[in-house]
């Protein structure tokens, strides 16, 4: 992949499944937005054209509550062990566990929450695990919207809502005035958004 065409939206981040572990990027060319899934051993590219892109959208999930728990229960359950302990050495290392768990907790809070991040098309409706934090989220958000207003052009929120009212509700959602409605945040997994047909035909393409 040339790095003079490709400008990278995303860091590489790893996708653990039951038994192998992948690692995701998503990067911006000319007219499109290239995911590059690899293994170490494959990689598997799948292209998302501009003007092909019906939606983006934004769910918030609860990750940063979840690890924002799980951390601060570690650094109680490390701070108890080090206080009932009259060992010197194991109170170093619980003391040790203390702090490690306190700093990933502090770095979970800055990093902000957590979301589910999705590209729509005609054909499908793409997952990019690499996009996991509502800021991230936001700034690929405001780097897109011009990119796609000027490839499918533009339309009105009353347009968009007044096409596809009957087949789909938009709750707590952002709808840009392109033809490229962006939800900003989408409190359930089953609401979503169906955009407007651009004018061209959707061919999102797996490379």
């Amino acid at each position: 992949m040339a790095q003079t065409e490709y400008q990278r939206l995303t860091r590489t981040k790893s996708q653990h499944g039951v038994v192998t572990s992948a690692r995701c990027s998503l990067w911006l060319g000319r007219d499109h937005l290239l995911r590059i899934d690899s293994s170490g051993y494959t990689e598997s590219y799948r292209r998302f054209f501009l003007r092909d892109i019906q939606a983006v959208i934004i769910r918030k999930t609860i990750g940063m509550q979840v690890w924002t728990l799980v951390h601060g229960m570690l650094a109680l359950f490390w701070m108890v062990c080090a206080l009932n302990t009259t060992d010197a050495v194991w109170m170093g290392v619980w003391w040790g566990l203390t702090g490690l768990s306190l700093i990933l907790l502090i770095i979970n809070l800055v990093l902000g929450p957590c979301c589910a991040f999705h590209i729509k098309t005609a054909v499908q409706n793409e997952a990019i695990p690499s996009i996991n934090r509502m800021r991230k989220a936001r700034e690929v958000l405001a780097r897109l919207k011009p990119l796609v207003t000027a490839a499918q052009g533009e339309l009105s929120r009353q347009e968009i809502l007044a096409r596809h009212q009957p087949a789909a509700q938009v709750v707590n959602a952002e709808v840009l005035t392109t033809g490229f409605p962006l939800a900003s945040e989408i409190p359930n997994p089953t609401d979503t958004i169906i955009a407007p047909e651009s004018g061209s035909n959707p061919a999102s393409t797996s490379g």
